[in-house]
Order: C-alpha cells, then structure tokens, then sequence
C-alpha cells in the first residue's frame, strides 16, 4: 500500500519554507531564494530543500547554514507534525 503522506508533508514544508521567508527572515541576502522542491524521506526525518537565486548572492549556503536551526523552529511552529525533520539546502 502506497502512502502519500510525505509527499503532502514535502508539499508543506515548501509552503511554509517560503512563507518563512517572505515574513521572519529580515537578512535581505535570502530574500532572492525561490524554492524550487522539497524531498523527504520516507519516514519524515529528513527534508531536502532544493532552490535557486534570483541573483547570485555570495556565500548563500552558508547563510542558511547559519540560519537553518532558526528556520527549523519556524517551519515547526506553523506545522503539525510530531516530530520536525531535519532540513538541508541544495542548490539547483
């Protein structure tokens, strides 16, 4: 039997990752971030946030390295999951 719950959950965290964006993050560097997919594992421990850069910023990865524990915290609160997985930025 197929489930479909991490591709709704993937759907989701792409939802809330760009609102995370848009409305909590105030460093104007990650502000040309377009979330391209999310891919997640299939028992909801690790997501793969892939995006890509309106404009070419230096250092991006490093920047939301720095910033993924906050970024975490975010997408958990608006979310409701019981266990928030862990997240990882790949640029395409």
């Amino acid at each position: 039997m197929k489930t479909y719950r991490p591709e709704r959950v993937s759907k989701e965290i792409m939802r809330v990752f760009s609102e995370v964006l848009r409305e909590d993050i105030s460093d104007p560097r990650l502000q040309g971030i377009i979330v391209l997919d999310v891919e997640i594992t299939k028992d909801l421990k690790k997501a793969k946030i892939f995006y890509t850069l309106i404009k070419e910023e230096e250092k991006i990865e490093e920047i939301l390295e720095k910033a993924k524990g906050f970024i975490r915290k975010k997408i958990a609160e608006r979310m409701e999951l019981k266990y928030m997985p862990e997240i990882s930025f790949t640029r395409r």
